[in-house]
């Protein structure tokens, strides 16, 4: 891999923990991903239409985008829910961190792949900074969660991240295959599209007309922020892939955003135990790339 290449990669992982940030920073989360995926939507189309010119998607299309869209929607359904009751240091690092590692025991036990030693020592050290960092638990509002109420929030935190880890397992998966039978911005815009077909009613039936008028009232350059973010978080990543990086590299290093989010969580918005759980962070993303660089046997 090149060094402008790793470059993007880290700018791309970099650009993911800043949006996250400003998400986990909105007054009203459960309103907030509607309107950054109707802006997303909005700055795919013309990306999408050109790469429908570019390459004419096969028919599975049809069935692929919306099973991504499905779970696109999912994760920010939980991704709500885990930041409503906990730390972005403590959310970011386990939502991030249990996808890859569904993905890499689903194909040990589903797929029949098999893992070399270095796989099965990342997923171990996966596993141990999850659990180091689900045991230290915040409220939400930077502090340790000791009283009983906090536990409990802590542990709902923990609970809807590994949720959407799921997601991120899932959409993972089919998003690898549908990037292969279509442009990669047809197949992100027909998935957001999708998406938003399971944001709308939910969002209208938890926050009400009411709140998100005052979400688009307060809180759009937010989220118009974060859908440029995370579109030029994508491209910088697709840029590097034109480049030569190779998607089994690539993708593991993009894992240091995980690291990149607890020290945003710890310096920026002041969350308790930041040392500790940058710390955690960096075990897990080391544990990532073990799986992703070094995983499978020759």
């Amino acid at each position: 891999m090149s060094p402008v290449a790793l470059a993007l990669i880290l700018a791309s992982a970099a650009i993911h923990a800043l949006w996250n940030m400003i998400y986990k920073r909105s007054n009203r989360l459960y309103a907030f991903p509607l309107f950054k995926s109707m802006a997303s939507l909005a700055l795919l189309l013309p990306l999408g239409v050109w790469g429908f010119t570019r390459l004419q998607p096969e028919p599975q299309l049809l069935w692929r985008a919306p099973l991504s869209g499905l779970f696109y929607a999912l994760y920010f359904v939980f991704m709500s829910a885990a930041f409503s009751r906990g730390d972005l240091s403590l959310v970011y690092p386990i939502s991030r961190g249990v996808g890859p590692l569904l993905t890499a025991v689903g194909g040990v036990l589903l797929l029949g792949e098999r893992l070399s030693a270095a796989g099965i020592v990342g997923i171990a050290v996966i596993v141990a900074a999850v659990a180091a960092i689900s045991f230290v638990t915040g409220n939400g509002n930077g502090t340790p969660g000791h009283d009983r109420d906090g536990a409990v929030r802590g542990a709902g935190a923990v609970a809807y991240a590994c949720l959407v880890g799921v997601c991120i397992a899932v959409y993972g998966v089919n998003d690898k295959v549908g990037v292969s039978i279509a442009h990669p911005f047809t197949f992100l815009l027909g998935g957001v599209a999708a998406s938003l077909c399971v944001l709308g009613p939910f969002c209208a039936l938890k926050c009400g007309r009411d709140e998100l008028r005052a979400c688009w009232r307060d809180e759009k350059a937010l989220f118009l922020t974060c859908s440029v973010l995370d579109t030029l978080s994508y491209l910088l990543y697709l840029y590097a892939m034109a480049m030569g990086a190779q998607t089994g590299y690539a993708t593991p290093m993009r894992s240091l955003c995980v690291v990149f989010g607890a020290f945003l969580g710890a310096k920026v918005l002041k969350e308790s135990r930041g040392g500790f759980r940058i710390a955690a962070a960096t075990a897990v993303a080391l544990g990532v790339v073990l799986v992703g660089v070094w995983g499978r046997p020759g």
